[in-house]
């Protein structure tokens, strides 16, 4: 009876020793996953700011990768290594394909000059912004203008 009673004990105290190590590696791990939530979470904000960024400021002939870091607080490298590994893109492109973006909307609805719209969308240099352009659209800034306007007046013969 006394020899049962001591190996119910041991037995007991085993089961309360696996409970309680389970029950530490629940909780490690619970632990281990917040944290790795917070990380994912903290990447995404720095996203978020980091477009922010860009889109308040693309119109600066100053914006880089460089502006953008000393902005968000975080070097050059690490910023560019995490935007790249989100998103698939790198940060310098996201400002050109943003100029971009707004210089064919200033195409298709303002009669500016070209050498205004570089300026407008950041381009100190006109021959750059063409060339950056045609790279992007594959017609240039008149291309591109005169393009959408033999649209406009197709649809308007349409109507």
């Amino acid at each position: 009876l006394i020899r049962s009673k001591q190996v119910l004990h041991t037995w007991s105290l085993q089961n309360r020793i696996i409970i309680i190590l389970i029950d530490s590696v629940r909780h490690n791990f619970a632990s281990e996953k917040r944290k790795e939530n917070e990380k994912n979470d903290n990447k995404s904000k720095t996203i978020i700011r980091i477009n922010r960024i860009i889109n308040k400021n693309f119109k600066n002939p100053q914006i880089s990768l460089d502006f953008v870091s000393k902005e968000i607080g975080y070097s050059p490298a690490y910023l560019s290594s995490l935007y790249k590994q989100e998103t698939n893109q790198n940060i310098n492109d996201i400002i050109v394909a943003r100029r971009i973006e707004y210089a064919k909307e200033l195409l298709r609805t303002t009669n500016d000059k070209t050498y205004k719209i570089a300026q407008e969308v950041g381009y100190a240099d006109c021959s750059y912004f063409i060339k950056v352009f045609k790279k992007y659209v594959k017609l240039s800034p008149k291309e591109y203008r005169d393009s959408v306007s033999r649209m406009e007046k197709t649809d308007v013969g349409k109507v």
